[in-house]
């Protein structure tokens, strides 16, 4: 039997890019993924990105002054004609929309074709081109319980459990008196304060801590990854750090401690794999969604907030010594989040179900 074909549609930044990602290694045996995004993404970034065909859509922000709005409105024209001539040649069945403005004309040309469309929120805020697409759409899959939307497009939520499951079957060792694991990111917004504060945090703790501690630091840039490099050698931590790790998943779950923003990608891994965290919110983000999305972490007992504008080396590393000082309070956190995990897993769908309700009829 043919495969029927997917669209899968996201803004080029993380956030958007990799539920994309996980999505499209779930799906692609069964289906054609054709994947469309801005010149912002990069397969160097993302490899194994699992679609049959890739298109870059233009793209432009409608944030700024006049001049920037008349350029997004002559963009967004293109770029409609552009999705109607893909969606022409590819005759998809169905599209998943990820958010970000390059999402904007090709859910307004699927719509015209009347191709069902799924919108995708990962964040505990429906982000502004979601928001606005909400009556293009069919349903909006979503993760968060709280999430809120307009009353009248409360008939079409999904709630679905994270694409991505834990891949390590048996418990995380919780005993830190020989090695404490830490890792830390910074996510695509905001990232360099964890360059810039967070290893002057690490070498103020006492010996008999720090020499325990092996760190996994994924840095923004180059030029970041060997002013880091020289911190943690100069103060004899043991460390690896990269622009990025491949190997996630596994670092994650032997981690006794993330420190991180708080995207929505984040604190999904960080329920998946039961590694506390320390959460550090990009302040800019839109409707302050990462603050919403770091209080789902705290409020059911898997972390801690530190705002930005409250932080300094110091702090950060007072509250690190606190956590470290004995294992009981990042066991308690781990066991919080596990019960998370469960808790999603029982109450959620999965989305694979509701692409099928559109694709089998």
């Amino acid at each position: 039997m043919e495969k029927k074909t997917i669209f899968l549609v996201a803004g080029g930044t993380g956030g958007h890019i990799i539920p994309a990602k996980r999505i499209a290694e779930n799906l692609c045996n069964d289906y054609n993924i054709v994947f469309l995004t801005d010149n912002r993404f990069s397969d160097e970034k993302y490899p194994n990105f699992k679609y049959s065909k890739k298109y870059i859509i233009p793209s432009a922000s409608s944030s700024g002054n006049i001049f920037s709005k008349i350029k997004m409105l002559f963009t967004l024209y293109r770029s409609i004609r552009l999705s109607k001539e893909i969606i022409q040649h590819e005759l998809p069945d169905i599209m998943i929309a990820f958010g970000g403005y390059p999402t904007l004309a090709p859910v307004m040309a699927a719509k015209k074709k009347k191709i069902p469309i799924i919108l995708h929120e990962q964040n505990s805020v429906i982000g502004r081109v979601n928001k606005f697409m909400l009556s293009y759409s069919n349903n909006l899959c979503c993760y968060f319980p709280n999430i809120n939307i307009p009353k009248k497009y409360k008939d079409k939520l999904f709630f679905v459990k994270s694409i991505e499951d834990n891949k390590f079957k048996s418990e995380k060792n919780y005993n830190i008196k020989d090695e404490i694991v830490i890792l830390i990111t910074g996510g695509s917004q905001g990232a360099s304060i964890m360059s810039k504060l967070v290893p002057y945090a690490i070498i103020q703790l006492p010996e008999h801590i720090r020499s325990k501690i092996f760190i996994y630091h994924q840095c923004h840039n180059k030029n970041e990854l060997e002013r880091v490099k020289t911190i943690y050698k100069n103060s004899n931590v043991k460390f690896k750090v990269e622009l990025f790790f491949h190997d996630i998943e596994e670092i994650l779950f032997k981690s006794h401690l993330t420190i991180s923003r708080a995207g929505a990608g984040t604190i999904f891994d960080i329920i998946n794999y039961h590694c506390p965290a320390i959460l550090i919110p990009y302040p800019n983000s839109k409707g302050d969604h990462q603050l919403k999305n770091a209080e789902y972490i705290q409020d059911n007992g898997g972390g801690i907030i530190i705002q930005q504008e409250d932080i300094s080396s110091r702090i950060l590393s007072n509250k690190l010594l606190d956590l470290l000082e004995s294992d009981d309070i990042l066991l308690d956190y781990s066991n919080k989040l596990k019960k998370l995990n469960k808790d999603h897993k029982e109450f959620n769908n999965n989305i694979r179900s509701l692409i099928e309700s559109y694709t089998n009829n």
